[in-house]
């Protein structure tokens, strides 16, 4: 027997219609596809914006056990999406300036759905760094100073975030920042001093020596140092980390048991081109395009890599040719940014070495990118 989906909260735009739609999602969450709009996919939660019929707007974030431990995590206390309502509502009734949750919607013990305001066009601020230009560099440090003071303000008000990086940090349209990703955050009753916990991961998130004045902006209003120490291991330790995601389904791909990859979220990447080589060396390719993104390296991003037969295999990248190139010499401030991506590849244990010549092309948004696949002179 089916147990009918239980929802504790305000009303949501669209009423019962909106429930039950949400709750068909949470019993396939396949079925979001066509039906919203995905904000951000992983293999935790599934983020969508959803319309009513009148036209109203909210955010749901599906909540999905993905292992062992999790599912028996969601089986013994309360879900995830019930303990970031309860932490939502206590980070407002502090005065943070955190989204505002709407309900949950339970479908099982293991699946659950946070009803939440939507904030309209948003950007993480790991994005914002991603996708810098020399033209708005001014404007981000002055929104990472902002961020660090509203950090240093949510510390004082007793919030030990437990996940925190840029991407948990986002601006609205008018500019004004918000604090996302409470799930799991705990609250002290008395204010909170910067440490480790805030330190390490704000470090991880700008690690290389060109943003060092990046990191600064955001350190400096939490009392912290530009780096702590050790950095230089941590941050080779949390590459390595991240760059094992590429193989298993807890990032942002999802893996096939044959070695097939499919990159989870697309949303505003260039259309794919595909090669097929030799399995080793399709493989070889499509990890060194990963290795790239992770170090925040303008090039071509992976989308996806599988099997063909015969030992071959089809790697797909973004088609950096599609763009225009750069013609003439680069600008003072893009050639160090050239030199600056050679170093963050020779200098983080990689192996790889910068080609002696790239094509320099530009994406729609102008920020610079090198075609890294282009042969040496």
């Amino acid at each position: 027997m089916t147990r009918a989906p239980r929802y504790r909260g305000a009303e949501p735009p669209g009423g019962a219609a909106t429930l039950a739609r949400i709750a068909r999602w949470l019993g396939d969450t396949a079925s979001v596809t066509g039906d919203a709009e995905v904000l951000d996919g992983g293999p935790v939660r599934t983020t969508v914006r959803a319309r009513t019929p009148d036209g109203a707007a909210l955010v749901v974030k599906l909540f999905h056990p993905f292992d062992a431990g999790e599912r028996v995590r969601a089986l013994l206390r309360r879900p995830r999406a019930e303990t970031e309502r309860r932490n939502l509502d206590e980070a407002r009734r502090r005065g943070l300036p955190v989204p505002s949750a709407l309900g949950v919607l339970r479908l099982s013990p293991l699946r659950a759905a946070l009803l939440l305001e939507d904030l309209g066009p948003a950007t993480p601020l790991d994005v914002l760094v991603d996708t810098l230009t020399d033209r708005d560099e001014r404007a981000l440090l002055t929104t990472l100073t902002a961020a660090g003071e509203l950090l240093r303000n949510a510390l004082q008000q007793g919030l030990e975030h437990r996940d925190l990086h840029l991407g948990n940090v986002v601006r609205l349209g008018d500019g004004s920042l918000r604090l996302l990703d409470l799930h799991k955050a705990r609250f002290r009753r008395g204010p909170r001093t910067a440490g480790a916990g805030e330190h390490r991961p704000l470090f991880l998130s700008l690690p290389w020596d060109d943003q060092r004045e990046l990191r600064t902006a955001l350190l400096a209003p939490l009392g912290l140092p530009d780096a702590p120490d050790g950095a230089g291991a941590l941050r080779d330790r949390d590459l390595a980390r991240r760059f094992v995601r590429c193989r298993r389904s807890s990032g942002p791909f999802v893996v096939s048991p044959d070695g097939a990859r499919r990159r989870r979220d697309r949303a505003g990447m260039l259309p794919g081109s595909r090669s097929e080589l030799p399995w080793p060396h399709a493989v070889a390719r499509f990890e060194r395009a990963f290795a790239l993104e992770i170090r925040g390296i303008g090039a071509a991003r992976g989308l996806g890599l599988a099997p063909t037969g015969d030992a071959h295999g089809t790697v797909e990248l973004e088609d950096v040719a599609m763009l225009p190139a750069v013609t003439g010499a680069l600008d003072a401030r893009e050639a160090r940014r050239l030199a600056a991506w050679r170093t963050r590849l020779e200098a983080s244990g990689s192996g790889e070495l910068w080609p002696e010549q790239v094509r320099a092309r530009r994406r729609p948004d102008g920020a610079l990118l090198v075609d890294a696949h282009a042969p040496s002179a």
